[in-house]
């Protein structure tokens, strides 16, 4: 049975149920005022959205309550009003979409400024959505990673960049206009000779942080910081190199690469790689000899430094 209108008085006496009974059932109200569950639930909730609580509306003069009635009514009235001014300012939002001036969150911004009671951006953004689909336009590319919309000054200083010399700004550039313009990270990286990782990250900043995220750069900061961590490490494996294996648990006369990466892991914590380890030692000017022949008993197929622990650092220099 569909919800109806009730008369006042059954309107009180359904709040007052609701004061005299301790969370009444839908099923027992109905019984009791002779009405339809959906009307219950349908009232139940014009008075809990009022502002009023039961006992407060249970006590409303008649006049009073046709008052809130007709106001509850006023807004109903309101919503076809409001989708049926979205139905004028859509196409124009479509067509700021697809040129790519706007996007979906900056024309709800403009909507909310000249209609502050119209709908909130889930809403909006679910009717337009609806209204693409009636219209028979594509599926919106809400991707994380195709730029959505570029701002009219950020076009400016894009366009600056892209006939700049300096490749960095030329590659930010195309990545972020082309992105626009429906470009897949993939085909992006090929184009500006950047790995599809960067591509990604530089479209994932603007999107999140503007243009200022692709403005800043922290390459000197983090070389610094690199290169300090690098002589950090390849001063500890020079140090580890002057002490004897055995220190370290390791039963052998002289130092291998496996050997040096394994105690140092051991003493620091942090992995390293056996071609780092060499790097670093050559770096020096350590040379290498090979190890025992693979067919004596019990030798190894590696590359030892040269020289035994007491004679490292002075028989292997070059």
């Amino acid at each position: 049975m569909p919800a109806s209108k009730i008369s006042i008085s059954k309107i009180r006496r359904l709040a007052a149920l609701h004061v005299s009974e301790t969370n009444p059932s839908i099923s027992f109200v109905a019984r009791r005022l002779l009405i339809a569950q959906s009307t219950v639930q349908k009232y139940r909730a014009f008075i809990k959205q009022s502002g009023y609580s039961f006992p407060e509306f249970a006590v409303l003069s008649p006049r009073e309550m046709y008052a809130v009635l007709n106001q509850h009514a006023a807004k109903r009235r309101k919503a076809p009003q409001r989708y049926a001014r979205l139905l004028t300012i859509f196409p124009q939002i479509q067509a700021n979409l697809a040129e790519g001036t706007e996007n979906l969150k900056h024309a709800w911004g403009e909507y909310k400024t000249h209609y502050p009671e119209g709908y909130g951006y889930s809403r909006f953004a679910a009717h337009f959505l609806a209204w693409r689909n009636a219209q028979g336009f594509t599926n919106l590319p809400f991707s994380k990673r195709r730029v959505p919309y570029i701002a009219q000054e950020d076009r400016v200083e894009l366009e600056r960049w892209r006939r700049s010399n300096d490749r960095t700004k030329w590659a930010k550039a195309v990545v972020v206009i082309d992105s626009l313009r429906g470009a897949g990270p993939t085909s992006l990286s090929s184009k500006v000779e950047k790995s599809p990782r960067k591509v990604k990250a530089w479209i994932q900043a603007y999107i999140q942080k503007g243009l200022q995220a692709l403005r800043t750069t922290t390459k000197r900061r983090q070389r610094s910081e690199r290169l300090a961590e690098m002589k950090l490490k390849r001063d500890r494996i020079i140090e580890i190199l002057h002490e004897s294996p055995q220190i370290h648990g390791i039963n052998r006369a002289s130092w291998s690469l496996k050997a040096l990466a394994q105690a140092f892991e051991k003493q620091y914590g942090q992995f390293i790689g056996k071609s780092t380890v060499s790097a670093y030692v050559m770096a020096e000017g350590y040379t290498f000899k090979n190890a025992p022949c693979a067919n004596q008993p019990g030798s190894e197929l590696s590359r030892e430094i040269a020289g035994n622990h007491s004679s490292a650092v002075e028989s292997a220099r070059r």
